[in-house]
């Protein structure tokens, strides 16, 4: 199995039904052996196989016949018998969470998206395992670097489907005014939001406008008097609606998502930037000490630039998920 290299059609036809369900049952059975060797090699297999069948379905080889299709049989299998290997849904959501190398984080991305669009598995996660997604998915997406711009556009690209498709879009909303805080902050001009996420490409604003469009983010608060009187909250929550009031032309889905999802890729071993990380590492080399002084309009601590943004303190703790010592 290669993380780097197209498997040919002949041999990926080779693999069955029965061998893909077998390595989900496995996983359920180390499921109470955190520190079997065969655990976490055995879902990263799962996944390279649910990149080859996208990579086959769209974007074809040269050696490929257009019309030659092959069904992905992990979605297939979970498809059918999802309720049965809910570990092994539970396991990537931990592993998004503590992943630091962006090959594989792009690996659980990509499958991710298959999940939530595709109507058989819309309901595959619990959830709260849905409710820990969104809070690492608004935190990775905080932290990442101005540089990691296509692996920002695919976390986009999975967090429509998630909100639109899934258990989320029924009440209680979970984080909603969290999220319209966060998209406003990817697509503002200027000042300290453009210092943190960089100038907004037309790629990014479209994604965002398209979550902004999933319906229970548009619905006004006056529709929900049981949520209190919280002015203040109310009129950020408005205000962020009107800034990613965006028409998206063509209706909600692009029918290219699912070719860009597919097509991102990433040299195994390179790991993803983090701002948090980079500050930490200053203090311990005692280099932040030594670094001019600049103003908060500038930069700032990443609690005090999240702070000033409308971000709440508990969006930026680490997931209750992570050990210590996990990246």
């Amino acid at each position: 199995m290669s993380r780097i290299q197209r498997l040919r059609l002949q041999d990926l036809i080779l693999v069955e039904d029965d061998f893909i369900q077998y390595l989900f049952q496995v996983i359920e059975g180390l499921s109470d052996d955190v520190n079997d060797p065969y655990h976490y090699p055995i879902i990263r297999v799962l996944l390279i196989l649910n990149e080859q069948y996208m990579v086959s379905a769209h974007d074809p080889g040269p050696d490929q016949a257009p019309t030659t299709k092959v069904t992905n049989k992990v979605i297939k299998v979970l498809s059918a018998r999802g309720t049965a290997f809910k570990t092994f849904g539970e396991n990537i959501i931990l592993l998004l969470n503590r992943e630091s190398e962006t090959s594989l984080q792009l690996l659980i991305l990509k499958l991710l998206y298959l999940l939530f669009t595709t109507p058989s598995t819309y309901e595959y996660f619990y959830t709260n395992d849905l409710r820990v997604l969104v809070d690492v998915m608004i935190r990775n997406l905080l932290d990442l670097p101005l540089s990691a711009g296509p692996l920002r556009h695919t976390y986009l690209r999975v967090l429509y489907p998630l909100l639109a498709h899934t258990q989320l879009k029924h009440p209680p909303h979970y984080k909603k005014d969290e999220l319209l805080r966060l998209l406003t902050m990817m697509t503002a001009s200027g000042g300290l939001m453009e210092h943190h996420f960089g100038a907004v490409d037309e790629t990014t604003k479209r994604l965002v406008g398209r979550c902004v469009c999933v319906p229970w983010l548009k619905d006004d608060e006056d529709d929900h008097p049981e949520r209190g009187g919280d002015d203040e909250a109310r009129a950020s929550s408005v205000a962020a609606r009107k800034l990613l009031d965006v028409e998206i032309p063509g209706g909600m889905a692009s029918s290219l998502s699912v070719v860009e999802v597919t097509t991102q890729k990433e040299r195994p071993g390179v790991l993803t930037g983090s701002r948090q990380r980079e500050e930490d590492e200053d203090k311990r080399d005692g280099s932040a000490a030594t670094r001019p002084q600049r103003s908060v309009d500038d930069d700032g601590p990443p609690g005090q630039r999240l702070e000033a943004a409308g971000i709440p303190p508990t969006l930026q703790e680490t997931s209750p998920f992570e050990v210590e010592g996990e990246a």
